[in-house]
């Protein structure tokens, strides 16, 4: 899966429970933390590195396993978002 791919499932659903988008492309997405309102902006391709993030991070993961099956769905997408715009999970 592509990391544009990833980045609209991340924002169609995946995210919604801690962010609210403020502006999204095919190649990025502004978002604002609902928790603390720090303003985020991922691109398709940190992404794609993202998801190499977390398949080394969070090797044991759903997420780690969806992505090494390519069959993200939304709270993998919102793992790999969380991880590119924090650097880590910080909502569950």
């Amino acid at each position: 899966m592509q990391g544009k791919d990833i980045l609209h499932t991340a924002i169609a659903g995946g995210i919604n429970h801690w962010a609210e988008v403020q502006q999204y492309s095919d190649t990025s997405a502004t978002v604002k933390d609902m928790d603390d309102g720090t303003i985020y902006t991922v691109t398709a391709a940190g992404m794609t590195a993202a998801a190499k993030d977390v398949l080394r991070m969070y090797p044991g993961t759903n997420a780690a396993r969806y992505i090494r099956e390519d069959d993200i769905d939304a709270e993998a997408a919102d793992v790999i978002f969380q991880t590119a715009a924090l650097g880590c999970i910080v909502y569950g």
